[in-house]
């Protein structure tokens, strides 16, 4: 997003994030949803769709996944089609941390 808007836009947009959703920049990923809502009432439906696709693209790119354009896709629809175009690789390789995570949390180490 520092891209389109800059970096004082951003760090405006974590801080009211903060203010008005209690999300900071590391709990992003997990409430996405409520992230694409205020960027919806921030910036409008027409923005929405082109912040998404930016943020979609972008994600696409770190993830070294193609995506093709395609007109009225929003956030969670671009995350969506992320995660199932990932490489098997790195498919497996996230099943692995979840299955490590779940073992860890019930406390026994094991599967």
């Amino acid at each position: 997003m520092s891209e389109r808007f800059g970096r004082e836009v951003l760090r405006s947009f974590y801080i009211a994030l903060k203010k008005e959703y209690d999300i900071t920049r590391d709990e992003i990923p997990y409430r996405v949803e409520t992230v694409n809502k205020m960027l919806g009432d921030v910036f409008g439906i027409r923005e929405l769709t082109t912040i998404s696709k930016s943020i979609g693209y972008r994600l696409g790119e770190k993830l070294d996944v193609k995506l093709e354009e395609v007109d009225g896709l929003q956030l969670m629809d671009y995350i969506k089609l992320t995660k199932r175009r990932l490489p098997r690789k790195q498919a497996a390789k996230r099943a692995a941390t979840r299955l490590r995570t779940k073992q860890e949390g019930n406390g026994t180490g094991e599967g």
